[in-house]
């Protein structure tokens, strides 16, 4: 069965780098396709990642690929990287038959067009496959694009068959006889016998034609009772509501009349309330003159005892 994985973007990557945790160290050292001594390896592998160094810093007298010295200072060495560069190597994918070898700073180049590289089908099946199998395998994807040969329209190999069950130019295509709708019980029929269906099975369409006119009817006349019934109903719930806004109206002009009359006798009220007060003077007024005489009759009677 056909491999199923997701090839990242990264993955010719991780195939020449070292995986630093998601980062990229130096080049594998299992792509070298000759030993190198031991003193040369002091100088090209890469203190942090143990890769073959990758643009070489020398610091502290330790190798680093540039990408691993985290800060640490000085300049690539020239020299060192040039020797890197052109360190004979094998293509990672050698054990799936690539034979490719060549320098190490061409490495990236032959991947890019590898034909041992994995990829995902770009027609869109999802399908993993080798570059080298893309040509065979488009012949045969599910998902490639195929042209009806009866109506010419562009389907897709894995819905072929059901278009062709369903396609209204093949002769063996599935149709639906037309008397389905009143009641036939031939769902599906081949499109080619549907002439003989329908002119075998007359009696039979006519008597469910007559049997659905006849449904029609009756719920047609219930219908028409319904709709009168709303009708009356309607027309009470009318008289209904044109009696209560008469009642309405009613009420409101015998308000409009308490209104007036209540205003009217507030008026009335006033008008007495202001003689009460009228009269309150006066009565204080003559009250004031009646102590006043009260007061002058005291007065004479002390006089008149005074010389009696």
């Amino acid at each position: 069965m056909a491999e199923r994985e997701a090839v990242t973007p990264d993955s010719i990557s991780t195939l020449i780098y070292v995986d630093m945790r998601g980062e990229t160290g130096g080049y594998r050292t299992d792509l070298l396709k000759e030993q190198v001594s031991e003193t040369m390896r002091k100088f090209i592998i890469c203190s942090k990642c143990d890769g073959i160094s990758k643009e070489t810093k020398i610091t502290e007298s330790k190798t680093f690929c540039r990408n691993c010295t985290e800060g640490r200072g000085g300049e690539v060495d020239g020299r060192v990287d040039g020797l890197v560069r052109e360190l004979k190597c094998r293509c990672p994918l050698s054990t799936r038959g690539c034979d490719w070898s060549g320098k190490l700073h061409n490495i990236e180049e032959h991947m890019n067009g590898c034909d041992k590289v994995k990829i995902k089908c770009q027609i869109g099946c999802g399908e993993v496959l080798q570059k080298c199998d893309t040509i065979d395998h488009q012949k045969e994807c599910s998902f490639r694009i195929q042209e009806c040969e009866y109506c010419k329209e562009n389907v897709r190999a894995n819905q072929a068959n059901e278009h062709i069950r369903l396609c209204e130019h093949h002769p063996d295509g599935v149709v639906t006889c037309p008397y389905m709708e009143v009641g036939c019980d031939t769902i599906e029929i081949a499109r080619k016998n549907l002439e003989t269906h329908i002119t075998q099975n007359v009696v039979g369409h006519q008597k469910l034609l007559l049997h659905e006119l006849n449904q029609l009817r009756t719920e047609n006349k219930q219908l028409r009772a319904d709709n009168e019934q709303l009708r009356v109903t309607n027309e009470r719930h009318e008289q209904s509501i044109q009696s209560h806004e008469l009642s309405i109206q009613s009420n409101s002009l015998f308000l409009q009349s308490r209104e007036q009359s209540i205003r009217s006798n507030n008026l009335y009220l006033q008008s007495h309330e202001q003689s009460i007060q009228s009269h309150e003077q006066f009565i204080q007024s003559h009250e004031q003159s009646i102590q006043s005489h009260e007061q002058s009759i005291q007065s004479l009677m002390s006089t008149a005892r005074f010389y009696y």
